[in-house]
This record gives C-alpha cells, sequence and structure tokens, in this order.
C-alpha cells in the first residue's frame, strides 16, 4: 500500500484538509479511519487538543496547558497529555485495523514521535492493507518519511487541490474497498 504524508505550516490547516479530504474519500466509496487531533485557541495560541475518531466521531481530550498534572499523564513542550487520550487513540488505530480501513489518518505526527514518544508505537503495527496518512509540520515531513516510510510516503501539502489529492490517494490505496458511508 502507499503511504502518505498530509504536511503544511504550523496552524495552517492541516487538520481541516484532511477532515476535508477523508469525506470526499469516503464519498468515492474509500473507507477511513484513525483519528484526527483537533484544537483550541486562546488568545490566538493553542489551548488544547482532542482526538477526534473518524470512525464515528467520537471524542476524547488529548492535551492541554493544565499545569496540575499528576503521575497519570505526560508532559511535552507546554502541553499536558493525558494517557486517556493516548489510549482512545491507540484504540481508533487498532479498531481501524481490525475494521480493514482503506486509508488510517494519523494526526499531528511530530518532534515527539521523532524522538520515541507519542504515536511512534502506532508505526510498528502499519497493516500491509492500508494507506497511512501521516499529518504533520512541513518542518518534520521529510524526517518523518525517512524513520517511518523508508522515504516511499508520498507527500501532499495541504495547498495542492484537495481533489486532486483525493484521487491520487484513492487509486494508490486499493486494499479492501468498503462502500459505508462515513460520517
Amino acid at each position: 500500500m502507499k503511504h502518505f504524508i498530509i504536511t503544511g505550516k504550523k496552524h495552517a490547516g492541516k487538520t481541516q484538509f484532511s477532515d476535508n479530504l477523508r469525506e470526499i474519500l469516503a464519498l468515492y466509496g474509500i473507507s477511513v479511519g484513525g483519528f484526527l487531533c483537533t484544537g483550541t485557541f486562546k488568545n490566538g495560541k493553542r489551548d488544547s487538543f482532542f482526538i477526534k475518531s473518524l470512525i464515528d466521531d467520537k471524542v476524547e481530550l488529548f492535551a492541554d496547558k493544565n499545569e496540575n498534572n499528576n503521575n497519570n499523564n505526560l508532559s511535552f513542550g507546554s502541553f499536558t497529555f493525558y494517557k486517556k487520550g493516548f489510549l482512545f487513540a491507540k484504540h481508533e488505530y487498532e479498531k481501524s485495523i481490525l475494521l480493514k480501513r482503506n486509508v488510517i489518518f494519523i494526526d499531528e505526527i511530530g518532534r515527539w514521535e521523532i524522538e520515541g514518544g507519542g504515536f511512534r508505537e502506532l508505526f510498528n503495527k502499519i497493516p500491509v492493507f492500508s494507506s497511512i496518512a501521516a499529518v504533520c509540520r512541513v518542518d518534520f515531513a521529510d524526517e518523518i518519511n525517512s524513520l517511518f516510510f523508508n522515504n516511499l510516503a508520498e507527500i501532499i501539502n495541504i495547498n495542492d487541490d484537495i481533489l486532486k489529492c483525493a484521487e491520487k490517494i484513492k487509486n494508490q490505496s486499493k486494499g479492501y474497498m468498503h462502500y459505508d458511508k462515513i460520517k
């Protein structure tokens, strides 16, 4: 299966582009799974992240600027990451594999995964019948491609024509074809 890296600049709309892309893929009959990390902003800065399932649209708090971190959570940069959010994301990834989704999105891949944390373990279980669409900042795209995809993933920039991107993914992600409607 061909894998993809969806990239753009910081706060440029990578998650929204990915969400729109998955809706177009669903219209093509491509089954989509995985998760996106939606965020909220406060005073022009990222304030929190939520994991959004691409199977059933369920949402779980993933990270925020809570300074009262306890031992059950992890800190990276200025954020507290909640183990419950990690478990939810992992569950959505594994559920996508069990359902044999054609394309599985993994959003917000970056420095933490490069350094061995975050969602890195998900890249140890890439199914042979699914294309992975990893979403990351343009600054990390080449390193992520090298580290997780042996430089074989195709890089898609969010400034590219979304319909052409969807067509490309559709034509190169022909694992198990599902015709179920994705919300």
